[in-house]
């Protein structure tokens, strides 16, 4: 009788102590499985911020590009115009983008509003403060700016300044396209930059 006690008793403890060492593994793998969760999402959330660094990265230096060649554009559309007209009511190669110009580097320049509006002129002169911010247009596919919020686009986080300025004793001028946006609190800017000259005025002359 004793005997079966004493065997019975070992039998429970047995069985107690195999489930305590289950119990163990359980928390033990419940660790390990809270870690590798913890750094799987530090990860993903690393990959996600630079995933948009990038992405805004790309669109900084299409903005700074962008501008660049809008300014090459309005001075090829001036001497285009010339010359269809014979030279009546000549254009000056700087007609167009002389908002643009600046004497001071503090100075902000222009911006570039939506092309498809042809009231005013193209490039419209920042105020004393600041440049009014990028606006995509969904429909068309097309980044501006405006004083105006229009209801077809919708505002991004990015501001750009066109500055031309120009060294003394130089024809041409300096572009400086200045794009700035924040980032996770933090403002960020890029600067791009090119020169032009009245590299049609040679043609022009006889």
């Amino acid at each position: 009788m004793n005997s079966n006690n004493m065997k019975i008793s070992y039998n429970t403890f047995e069985n107690s102590q195999k489930r305590g060492l289950t119990l163990v593994e359980m928390l033990v793998a419940l660790v390990i499985f809270s870690i590798s969760f913890v750094a799987l999402m530090t990860v993903t959330a690393r990959g996600v911020a630079s995933t948009a660094s990038i992405e805004s990265e790309l669109v900084t230096q299409y903005l700074a590009l962008e501008s660049i060649e809008l300014v090459r554009n309005m001075r090829d559309s001036n001497y285009i115009f010339n010359v269809k007209n014979a030279g009546v009511d000549a254009k000056d190669w700087l007609d167009g983008i002389g908002n643009c110009k600046v004497t001071t580097e503090s100075d902000l320049g222009c911006y570039a509003k939506n092309p498809l509006d042809s009231s005013g002129e193209r490039f419209v002169e920042c105020d004393a403060s600041s440049c009014p911010a990028v606006e995509y247009a969904t429909g068309s596919n097309i980044y501006f700016q405006s004083t105006e919020t229009s209801p077809a686009s919708t505002i991004t986080p990015y501001t750009r300044s066109i500055q031309m300025y120009q060294k003394s004793g130089d024809l041409g001028y300096n572009i400086r396209v200045n794009v700035s946006w924040t980032d996770r609190a933090r403002t960020q800017s890029r600067t791009g930059g090119a020169y032009i000259t009245d590299w049609q005025q040679s043609l022009m002359t006889p």
